[in-house]
Order: structure tokens, then sequence, then C-alpha cells
């Protein structure tokens, strides 16, 4: 019986963690042949925190979707904060015989009172069959705001239902029931039941796609997040990502061993152990040469339910030494045996599709070229992994490694300009110093301000903290003279004085309304110049001329260049314009003597 090929194609993100909307292809998006093509590898490489492992988390939350599993509320966390919603497109091509399917799934996710939910989700189509491709269509499409609607294209309702009745009603319930357990309506327990046991003629298609859809997410979609990572590097759990296919054994998922100490299993986990164990060492020999893992069988002990069990530890063995417990063995070699089956799996099955976050973490660089390189060149799944260790670069095609970009809203790009010659390490390099992309890839660092951060950061290990008085000043003359001043007079161990000069209440762009504002922008000035944090400052003393502004019919015309000022009189060549003024910066002088705060101070 002919297994259908199911392969990832693209994957879009918009409004998840810190990106607005980014796409990563696969090198074979564009290939519409019927043979699914071998190999295809996406690594994606970027600085920290530019959208790399929001990749590998959506994967992970798009598989218990596909599965029917309820909706996972930390999904809330990773919806932009400035949205109420994020999106998630995936395209995949479905290979059956002489038929490829286009699909795609595609999602929003909404908050609300009570948690996230899926707000809709539609699956669309296109056929390539005899030479010939229908358009893409929809067929299925669920809004959860359209209560009296089951879901549309009407007429994909109706070839559903077709002149069974009770159809329909099973369908209402269906998604009443898939809103009340907060899952998918389209991959839901109760939908799939529906869909799978009462397939028309004309919907028959349809089912073959969600079936294939399914299956996919259940069987052939790893996804082996950092939380691998973790439980290797607290020494806690070893995590084996797992599939195994046997006439008594049929399983996927985790299997997580302790480290720490032997533990107890049943006769069934046992046998999965030893399958697990047999698939990895069939290859890890050649990876870390001479190395095996053996299962040490201590004999029989109860389990906690009473049932008959085996005590048992897992134990790395080289050559014809003595075994030591797989816990002695470094981080790197523990990660390479918790994704060894899962890369046995991808490598030999066209349908397996394997995501990695941080794929290098722990490898070594040289030996992680290797293995990209065989599986590029011999495999048959998929791999899609994030990683900082450039090695890959030199050993991958271009369509094999995408990047992320400093600009939220086109957050992956293939690197342009790239010949076959090109050494596309360098290249990146080369983009990060001197840019040419069509985005800019990295955010640039200054070295000399992280080198005075360290500083500070170091001082402030050995002494406490000053408390700061700022003083604003008019000019740089007064600032050099009473800054000068204040620092060697008034400064001590539990104060300084920070001085900066800007003549605030003579700017005609300043105004009573604006006022503070305008110093809160000179506090944040000296804040950001100098490190200090909010709670540092304890006052601010504004020092400023009053330049007669309170002074009443004492403003004469005269033939001055400049003004000036006498003990009863000012003399001036424009006097509407001083007395325009005065009534400015009193205004604005009154206001400053009146409040209390500016800023948080």
């Amino acid at each position: 019986m002919w297994k259908s090929i199911v392969r990832l194609s693209s994957l879009t993100i918009k409004n998840i963690k810190n990106v607005k909307n980014g796409t990563i292809i696969m090198p074979h998006e564009y290939n519409r042949s019927f043979d699914c093509g071998g190999a295809e590898i996406l690594g994606v490489y970027g600085q920290n925190g530019s959208g790399k492992t929001a990749i590998v988390d959506t994967f992970s939350f798009l598989q218990q979707i596909m599965i029917g599993e309820e909706l996972d509320q930390r999904i809330a966390d990773y919806i932009d904060t400035d949205s109420e919603s994020a999106e998630v497109n995936a395209e995949f091509k479905i290979f059956n015989q002489n038929i490829l399917y286009e699909v795609g799934y595609y999602i929003i996710f909404s908050k609300g009172d009570n948690g996230i939910c899926i707000d809709r989700e539609y699956i669309n189509c296109a056929i390539n069959q005899d030479g010939s491709r229908t358009n893409k269509n929809v067929f299925m499409d669920y809004r959860r705001n359209e209560t009296e609607t089951i879901f549309k294209p009407q007429k994909r309702l109706e070839e559903l239902i077709g002149k069974n009745k009770d159809i329909k009603t099973d369908l209402i319930v269906a998604k009443k029931m898939a809103e009340k357990s907060n899952c998918s309506y389209i991959f839901g327990e109760n939908s799939r039941d529906i869909f799978f046991n009462n397939v028309s003629d004309k919907f028959k298609i349809y089912v073959d796609v969600l079936s294939a859809l399914f299956r996919f997410a259940l069987g052939d979609l790893f996804v082996i997040d950092n939380s691998h990572s973790g439980m290797i590097s607290t020494n806690v759990l070893l995590p084996m990502s797992f599939r195994v296919d046997k006439e008594k054994i049929g399983m996927k998922g985790d299997f997580a061993a302790p480290l720490m100490e032997p533990f107890v299993l049943d006769s069934e986990r046992k046998e999965l152990l030893k399958e697990i164990v047999n698939q990895i060492n069939t290859v890890l020999y050649t990876i870390i040469p001479g190395m095996r893992i053996d299962i040490k069988d201590y004999g029989k002990q109860a389990l906690d339910s009473g049932e008959e069990g085996w005590k048992v530890e897992l134990m790395s063995v080289r050559g014809n030494k003595k075994p030591i417990p797989i816990r002695m063995e470094s981080d790197g070699i523990i990660k390479i045996i918790s994704i060894l089956n899962a890369l046995i799996q991808a490598f030999s099955n066209a349908s397996i599709c394997l995501i990695i976050d941080e794929l290098d973490a722990g490898i070594f660089e040289y030996l992680l070229g290797e293995l990209l390189d065989i599986f590029s060149k011999s495999a048959k799944g998929q791999l899609i992994f994030t990683s900082h260790n450039l090695r890959a670069l030199e050993m991958l095609d271009k369509e094999s490694i995408m990047f992320s970009t400093v600009n939220p809203n086109n957050r992956y790009i293939h690197m342009k300009n790239v010949k076959d010659s090109n050494n596309l390490r360098s290249m990146y390099i080369r983009s990060i110093t001197l840019g040419g992309q069509e985005e800019p890839i990295y955010e640039e660092t200054d070295s000399l301000k992280i080198s005075r951060a360290f500083r500070k950061a170091g001082k402030l290990l050995h002494e406490e903290r000053k408390k700061v008085v700022m003083v604003i000043v008019e000019g740089p003359s007064d600032e050099n003279a009473i800054g000068g001043i204040l620092k060697e007079h008034f400064s001590s161990k539990e104060v300084q004085f920070a001085v900066v000069h800007g003549d605030i209440t003579s700017d005609f762009t300043t105004t009573k309304d604006n006022v503070l504002i305008k110093i809160g922008d000179k506090v944040e000035e000296i804040r950001n110049k100098y490190g200090y944090r909010s709670d540092d400052f304890v006052s601010i003393i504004h020092i400023t001329d009053t330049d007669g502004v309170f002074t009443k019919d004492c403003i004469r015309q005269s033939d001055v260049k400049n003004i000036q000022y006498y003990e009863d009189h000012i003399e001036t060549d424009d006097v509407s314009k001083v007395e325009k003024r005065n009534k400015h910066k009193s205004e604005i002088l009154s206001k400053l003597y009146s409040t209390g705060r500016a800023k948080f101070i």
C-alpha cells in the first residue's frame, strides 16, 4: 500500500516573540515534480535574540495543534506584546503516487479573557495530476466567531455530509467540543473521527490530505527544542528522541533516561530502551570512534505499582575499557546521543522532518560539518536547525542557509549575490561588518561601550553606589565654572554631582506644558551617558538667569545691538520681542517653581 510522503515547503510566522513577519523556505519549495527529491537541509543563522528559536517554538506548537491536543496556553506569552493575535502559515507538499498536493495550513491565535484560542484556521490545496494543476482553493475554513456556520465553503461541507444528515449534527457537536477543549477543529479528535469514517467520494481527496497531515505531525515530525539541552546541562536526564517501527513495538516520542542513578522500567519500556540503544549504537561508534552504549541490568525490582520491573543504568563503553556511567561523558557526547535516533530516522525516511534548536551546542565544529555534509548528500528526509557555528556555511549550498535580520518585519532572508565559487562563511562575516544585503543582518555593537559597561559593573561590585544630584545650568561656561566647584567641594562618598548645560527656559520650543518633558530628556541624557539607574537620582537643581523677566514697565527702546541690563531698567532695540520673551520665560519659571517633581525625581 502506498504511503504518502509529506514535506514541509515553508513556514511563515507573524507576531511571535520578536518576529513581526518572517518566512523560512525549504530548498525544494519551488520543485513541483512528483519526486520529493532527497534530503533537504535548512540552517538558520543570526545573532542572539534575532528570531531563530521562534521558528523551533512555532513548530512545537504547530505539532501539538495538528495532532489535536489542547492548545498550549504558553502561546500567549509568545505573542508579540504589541499585538493581540499571532499567525502561522505552514505550506506542505504531499506526494501520493501520481498526485502532488500543495497544501497550506493557516492559523490565527487570539488572546481572550479566558486565555489563548484559535480564532481561525483553514486549509487550502492545489492538485497536480496528469500534467495539470488546479487553483489553490480553500476546502475547509473554520472561524470561531461564526457560530451559525460549521465551516466554509458550503460546497465542501455539503460534499462531506452527502445524504447523511446525521453527519451535520455530529459536525456541530464536534465544533462545540473543539471549542470547549480549546483544540483545533480541523484536527481535533471528534472532527477527525467524522472526516475519516464518513467519507463521500467527492470529499475523499480532502480526507486523504487531512489524514496525511495528521500522520505527519504524529509520526514524522520531530521537534527538539532547548529543553533537551537544558536537561542535559543539568546532568539530570538524557532525553532521547526516538521512533521505533517494529512488529511488537511501534511508537515515537522522547525517552527520558535518568542520569544520576539507576532507574526501574517495566518490561515494555525495557524492550523499547533496548531497541533505541541498538539503533543508536549502529551509528554512534562511527561518530565517537569505538564508543557504544550498554544497558547495565541490576536485576528485578518491583515498580511503585507493585508490578515486576527491572533496575537498569545506561553505561558508556569504549573498546576494552571498563564501562562508566553515561553521565560521566561530556555534554557534547550526550547531546549527540539524545538526537541520534531522530537523525537516523530523518536520514532513512523521506517523510521525516527533524527540527533542532542549537544543533551545534557542545558538538565539535569539524564533526558538525561532516555530519551535515553526509546528510545533505545521502539522506532522504528534511533537517531544519539553528546554529551559531559557522562551519555549516562552508558545507551547505546557499539555498540551505537562511539568515535572521535586524528587521522584525522581514526577519529571514537568503543572502543575495552568492556565486558557486563564493565562500558563504566569508560573505556572511563581510555582510555583518559592511552590509550589502537587502536587510541588515547584524545589529551593531560598540566594543568601547561594552568595555566601559564591564568596567562600571566591576566597580559596582566593590563600592556602594553614590546618589546623584543633577545640576542643570544654562551654558558651557556655567558648566565649567559651577560644575567644577560643586564636584570639588560638595561631592562625597555618598553623593556626586552631574552637571549638564542647556538653556531650556530661553528656548522658544519650550513651553510651560512641555518643560518637564525637556528636563526629563536631560535626565535620560545623563543617565545613558554615565550608566546611572533611575533610583540613583535624589534631586535636580536647575540654575538659571531670570533675565529680569518678572519686572514690569522698565523696558526702554535704545539703539543697542544686544540687550543691556541696568539696576532700574532694560534697554533693547526691539521692546516687543523682549516683552514676548519675558512673558514666555516667566511662565516657564513659574511652572518650575510650583512643581515638586520632574521625571521620576
